[in-house]
């Protein structure tokens, strides 16, 4: 498929929070019982927005402890954000201050990125300070959007979308420049992937025929390559 862009949007939020739910209703997957993601899971998302395709590779990421060292890689190269945590749990929403600091932590560009907050679960008592979630967003100039994921009280694509567009508006000029290296074009993206792929190819013709496990290993693993 032929698309203009490529983004990298990340899920981030402790567990328990809909991370998994949202990435899976967007995934056009079952959402019936659905299990803590163990690492980070993936799929790719075509998105369109001001007449501009987007591919949009997705990332959702676990919320326990246990795996943010591997997690903590994946907040490099990111384009924008979607924060989550769940009304009903003020624990969730004080760790957002955690999860801010591993975002400024792995930038390596001199801007920020765009970012969505969900509070999830408002079907459900509300137990976290409004005043809190008002300053939190002012705070990281954040789009907020309160909702129940289960009861399908606001469509997940419009999220998407307002985020896309965010990406676009900030990041992409009216020329279609980047003020982000993150983002890349069509051709930008297939001639890094065609590199890659060169690449591997030369050391698989280096280690020679008796390494075929590790050749197997690096292809199933190349969709995690940072550049994605």
């Amino acid at each position: 498929m032929r698309y203009d862009y490529v983004l990298k949007i990340i899920l981030v939020g402790d567990s328990n929070t809909g991370k998994s739910f949202f990435f899976n209703k967007l995934a056009e997957r079952p959402t019936d019982n659905i299990s803590s993601t163990v690492g980070v899971d993936f799929s790719i998302i075509y998105q369109t927005v001001y007449d501009k395709e987007f591919r949009i590779n997705l990332w959702d990421t676990a919320g326990q402890e246990r795996f943010h060292c591997i997690v903590d890689s994946y907040f490099r190269n990111i384009n924008g954000f979607i924060l989550f945590f769940d009304v009903n749990e003020p624990s969730s929403f004080y760790a957002l201050q955690r999860w801010i600091y591993k975002i400024d932590e792995q930038n390596k560009c001199n801007h920020d990125h765009p970012m969505v907050l969900i509070g999830n679960k408002n079907d459900l008592p509300h137990k976290v300070d409004q005043n809190d979630i008002i300053a939190f967003t002012e705070k990281y100039n954040l789009v907020y959007v309160e909702m129940s994921l289960k009861k399908n009280s606001v469509n997940i694509n419009d999220i998407l979308e307002i985020l896309v567009s965010r990406i676009y508006k900030t990041l992409i000029t009216p020329d279609g420049k980047f003020f982000c290296s993150n983002i890349k074009s069509y051709e930008d993206y297939h001639h890094i992937r065609k590199k890659q792929s060169l690449s591997n190819q030369h050391v698989y013709l280096n280690k020679g025929e008796g390494n075929q496990s590790n050749k197997k290993w690096m292809m199933s693993m190349q969709k995690y390559f940072c550049f994605l």
